[in-house]
């Protein structure tokens, strides 16, 4: 792991250490200076060195620079595998394209279910089926949806208003492992309702059912 300390204007008294950041994806995350292994790289930008080792800093130098508010501490850290590759703001960005991506999987299917019954007109699209202010429609819709993982008709309208507010159109194709496309869920939950949540879980057991 590779640690950079920047010189940078003062910062206010409430900071009694160096400023420790780890570069994640496009973001810089807090870092605790105990969480720093021996073989992890540090660069102390306000002493002017290259990049060196943590493990070759004498503790009392680096007590000094942790101590002074000037300084930021970036941290790239040696162990790769335990690295996460994009910051919070990131995942969560991939992780609401991917429940966009599995709702629209399960549109389709609640689509082409619904066109397989000859005595009802057919729909071209999902969002013409879900305006209908047709009653009939809607009770033939829940039926079909009760098949399909037993979504209930506010857990369609509520997934609905989350897709047309956050979805970027960025279909990725391949379906996710169940267990990935729940931690996915579990990571963009902070951005849904209840009701929301508990229908794209439903999704998820029928579109990424493996």
């Amino acid at each position: 792991m590779r640690v950079s300390i920047v010189l940078s204007r003062p910062l206010s008294h409430q900071h009694r250490n160096a400023k420790i950041y780890e570069k994640i994806g496009g973001c810089l995350n807090d870092v605790k200076p105990e969480s720093i292994k021996p073989n992890d790289k540090v660069c102390l930008y306000s002493l002017r060195i290259d990049e060196t080792l943590f493990g070759s800093i004498k503790k009392d130098d680096w007590n000094k620079q942790i101590g002074n508010t000037n300084n930021i501490v970036i941290v790239e850290r040696s162990n790769t595998r335990t690295t996460k590759t994009m910051c919070f703001n990131e995942e969560l960005r991939d992780a609401i394209d991917d429940l966009c991506d599995i709702l629209s999987k399960w549109n389709d299917r609640l689509l082409s279910k619904y066109n397989e019954d000859p005595k009802v007109p057919c729909f071209n699209n999902i969002k013409d089926l879900l305006e209908s202010t047709d009653n009939t429609v809607w009770e033939k819709i829940e039926k079909t949806a009760k098949k399909l993982g037993g979504l209930t008709d506010k857990e369609i309208s509520a997934m609905g208003l989350f897709k047309l507010a956050r979805n970027r159109g960025v279909h990725k194709g391949a379906t996710l492992p169940r267990k990935i496309a729940l931690e996915r869920l579990d990571i963009a939950s902070t951005t849904m309702s209840p009701i929301c949540k508990q229908g794209l879980k439903k999704c998820i057991e029928v579109i990424n059912y493996k």
